[in-house]
């Protein structure tokens, strides 16, 4: 069951604004033509995808510039299937139930992430033995990230014996697709003292005698009074005490963020 509003009969678009109400498959346009909408994917296309929601089948274009992601990592459109639940901005071109697509989102997609050693280097895959016992294949997908302490470095720089924390989606039970890579002698840990350089994912934790530069994380959890947010939820200042918890560098300089605890964090 479902509802459309509709304001303004003028062309569409600009001009007109629906709403559906049918949570499963959702269809928000605006007075420009600029769309949100939840969707099943039927077909995926070298540079499209045709997905199934409210009023049928609508055709989603690709380019350079669409954001692929799931659960906050961008994702390569190889590693998505038909079936899979997406959430796709753009805009809406004039001929229809057709967008040029700025972010697609895939809620399907779960990305894991596994911990071990690097034991050798095949072209972009890594043999990696796992803590636990298991030797599992590493595919580096070309868009990945890739850090070395935290520093952003090229495919060329993995070396045999290294720590390696791999993101990605099992393709196969011993075949990992990675779309995050991070490299070095990584423990968990915790730190805390006052954010400093402040930028849009990054900042540095000043302790008594320490200064780490910390990295969010799309899936960074905040924790303030009790509660849980993500990053899109919070607004850190400089100078605001918190206690980082995550994957800390052997020379501790350097930590991926896991959770930020404050009671003193703002909320947007």
């Amino acid at each position: 069951m479902f509802m459309v509003v509709v304001l303004g009969l003028g062309a569409w678009p600009p001009g007109v604004f629906a709403q559906t109400t049918n949570q499963r498959n959702t269809v928000n346009i605006n007075e420009r033509g600029v769309v949100r909408l939840q969707a099943v994917i039927v077909q995926i296309g070298a540079q499209s995808l045709s997905v199934r929601s409210w009023l049928g089948e609508w055709v989603i274009h690709l380019s350079s510039q669409t954001r692929l992601v799931a659960g906050g990592n961008r994702v390569p459109l190889s590693l998505w299937k038909v079936g899979d639940r997406v959430v796709v901005d753009g805009n809406l071109r004039q001929s229809g139930m057709t967008l040029d697509a700025t972010k697609v989102n895939n809620k399907s997609l779960s990305l894991v992430t596994l911990h071990g050693r690097v034991l050798s280097i095949t072209g972009n895959t890594l043999t990696v033995s796992r803590d636990g016992g298991t030797t599992v294949g590493v595919v580096v997908d070309p868009s990945a990230r890739i850090q070395l302490d935290g520093r952003v470095v090229s495919l060329s720089e993995i070396r045999s014996g290294m720590r390696i924390r791999a993101k990605g989606v099992f393709t196969t039970a011993a075949t990992l697709s990675a779309v995050r890579v991070d490299l070095g002698e990584f423990q968990r840990g915790v730190i805390r003292g006052s954010i400093s350089n402040l930028s849009s994912m990054t900042f540095t934790l000043r302790g008594q005698q320490l200064r780490t530069r910390v990295e969010m994380m799309p899936d960074t959890v905040f924790q303030v009074r009790g509660k849980k947010y993500a990053l899109a939820d919070v607004s850190l200042q400089n100078g605001l005490y918190v206690v980082v918890t995550g994957y800390l560098s052997g020379d501790r300089a350097y930590l991926a963020a896991d959770t930020i605890s404050s009671s003193s964090i703002r909320l947007k």
